[in-house]
């Protein structure tokens, strides 16, 4: 599978020896299916390791990009406030450090595989005053979004495992079936959080199926429980 389309734009300053690398005010990542800008950056720094090099190897000792912006499906956009990234090369393990501002940060590492359009990742959200929530799994890219092939989410000592597919067109959509053990509802609202509204204001169209041998919720226990929340899920 052919990577991603980078351009460079704005200020531009380069480095050889002994310290290889590149500083700018503009970054712009294409999708290389459809043509259209996926991702930019206001301004990033890329340092290089200098003996791959000489093997006619890249290897991303350190890259750091400042106010991030990703585009979705629809028009929608999401923007980081950092994002740093070292030890990058298809096929090895990559650091990865995201700063979300008000929203915390989120830590780990992932490894990408571009001869199966795939990543690997292992990822932990952490927040003020807020359990952690752990993100490790399998995901293949496409064209018009992202199968989960498996992954196992957890927080609080709660924690689901699964597989799904996020779907750009026509519409953004997330599909997910969720297996689980023993979950305690109250514990992951209690760590998480959450407002009120529930999944009425979700930007994407979201569609979950939840198996778990107990579930606990409001001090009430049931077991054998089937949840789900939307339409049946179905990823093509």
């Amino acid at each position: 599978a052919s990577g991603p389309r980078v351009t460079l734009e704005g200020e531009l300053a380069g480095s050889r020896l002994p310290d290889p690398g590149l500083r700018g005010t503009g970054i712009r990542v294409f999708d290389p299916v459809s043509g259209q800008e996926v991702a930019s950056s206001r301004a990033y720094s890329v340092d290089l390791e200098l003996r791959p090099l000489f093997e006619k190897r890249v290897v991303v000792e350190r890259l750091r990009a400042e106010w991030m912006r990703f585009q979705a499906a629809g028009g929608r956009q999401v923007a980081v406030p950092s994002l740093e990234l070292s030890g990058f090369e298809p096929g090895s393990e990559t650091s990865i450090s995201v700063g979300l501002g008000p929203f915390g940060e989120v830590d780990g590492n992932f490894t990408w595989y571009p001869e199966r359009s795939g990543l690997d990742v292992s990822l932990s959200w952490s927040m003020p005053e807020r359990e952690p929530v752990r993100l490790d799994g399998r995901f293949t890219y496409r064209a018009d979004g992202a199968v989960f092939d498996g992954f196992r989410l957890a927080v609080a000592e709660q924690a689901v495992e699964g597989s799904g597919c996020f779907l750009s067109v026509p519409a953004p959509r997330l599909d997910v079936e969720l297996e689980a053990g023993r979950l305690d509802l109250d514990r992951i609202q209690s760590a998480l959080d959450f407002g009120a509204g529930g999944g009425d204001g979700l930007p994407i169209e979201l569609n979950a199926r939840l198996r778990a041998e107990e579930l606990v919720r409001g001090g009430v226990e049931a077991s054998g429980v089937v949840l789900e929340y939307g339409a049946r899920p179905d990823c093509p």
